[in-house]
């Protein structure tokens, strides 16, 4: 019996790692462009085509209707893994998703070293840590990576289960 070896690289798994962690960072913003892109394919759908050439597309509507359809079914499924893995996380690290998506949206420098989320991350997770629990609380940068590495992994291997990666 031979035992056949995987096609898979560090870059691979590097790739299916990024890709996971921009889902879970942009989460919302992506459901929401989910929801409009069902609402402009319902709409697509309902309206007859005339024959003139509308828009940028495959020109063919019956091949963008599958294009766009396509699109949908993997925004589909995303939504629904990261859906699954933040079930999965307990009060606390859902706080930190919270807090960690909220500073991907604000705009820091690049400096090199620390990464740019990570302080004010610390910041507001022991703030909201505090507020809700009564509990003074600051992670340790280690420990965020830790805990943001996790939930990539978690997101991974939900994302291979449902054929998203």
């Amino acid at each position: 019996m031979a035992i056949l070896a995987l096609d898979i690289t560090w870059q691979d798994i590097k790739k299916q790692n990024q890709t996971a962690a921009e889902w879970l960072l942009y989460y919302h913003q992506r459901r929401h462009l989910y929801f409009q892109m069902l609402n402009n394919f319902s709409e697509l759908a309902a309206t007859q085509y005339t024959g003139m050439p509308i828009g940028s597309g495959t020109g063919n509507p019956t091949a963008q209707k599958a294009v766009d359809l396509g699109k949908l079914k993997e925004y589909e499924l995303w939504i629904m893994t990261i859906e699954d893995a933040e079930r999965i996380l307990s009060p606390k690290k859902k706080v930190f998703l919270e807090v960690r998506r909220l500073a991907e949206d604000i705009k820091h420098d690049g400096d090199i070293g620390r990464p740019n989320w990570a302080g004010y991350t610390q910041v507001n997770y022991a703030e909201k840590i505090n507020r809700l629990y009564n509990y003074d609380h600051v992670p340790s940068d280690r420990t965020m990576r830790s805990w943001w590495d996790s939930m990539v992994d978690i997101v991974v291997r939900i994302a291979i289960k449902r054929g998203c990666l």
